[in-house]
């Protein structure tokens, strides 16, 4: 991602079309920033986290009482995060494989961390909302507002082995504006981090 470095994801015709400034400089900003993200999560409260918590990963079943239920699936992941991450992975995730479109991003967004905050207050947690808003934040801005180009570099055309139809279920030339859209969503949410870390 270093753009002085002789090989970089700037370099990418795909990559400059999808991120041009200010979205570049947005990015680069997080990269000089990252440590700074990475000690303000780890100074989260852990929890147990799925870490690819996704729609892909998540589906309902119809339990043996009749009742539907959440079952998650590929669990190589798992283990202790901050609060609040996994959420960042499943709302940029489901953005970018399109189980929800990124002009929803902000419906996802309140239907998920409503359904978090429920889940942890069932479980007896009683902490500061803040905590978890930071740690989703935190999430999204680094997976998907610092590394979203590195996933489009992958798809540059005729060096890419990857079918977009096939793992997006759209061609690239739509992918692409999904993620244009994905990526200022994920560099709001990295303001409101910076915003919750000078609170911390």
């Amino acid at each position: 991602m270093n753009p002085d470095t002789p090989v970089n994801a700037w370099q990418k015709p795909i990559v400059q079309k999808v991120f041009p400034e200010p979205l570049r400089s947005r990015i680069l900003q997080i990269w000089t920033e990252k440590w700074r993200f990475i000690t303000a999560n780890e100074g989260l409260p852990r929890v147990f986290c799925h870490n690819d918590a996704h729609r892909r990963n998540l589906m309902l079943h119809t339990g043996v009482s009749g009742q539907e239920e959440l079952v998650g699936i590929d669990w190589a992941f798992c283990g202790p995060g901050g609060l609040g991450n996994d959420l960042g992975e499943l709302v940029g995730t489901s953005l970018s494989y399109f189980a929800v479109e990124p002009a929803q991003a902000v419906e996802l967004e309140a239907a998920v961390f409503e359904g978090y905050l429920a889940g942890l207050r069932d479980a007896g947690w009683s902490g500061n909302e803040g905590l978890a808003r930071l740690g989703y934040t935190i999430s999204l801005a680094l997976w998907w507002g610092a590394t979203l180009p590195c996933e489009a570099a992958l798809l540059q055309p005729g060096e890419s082995k990857i079918d977009a139809v096939a793992k997006y279920g759209r061609p690239l030339e739509a992918v692409l504006p999904g993620w244009s859209t994905l990526s200022e969503f994920a560099l709001d949410r990295s303001e409101e981090a910076r915003y919750w870390m000078n609170r911390a």
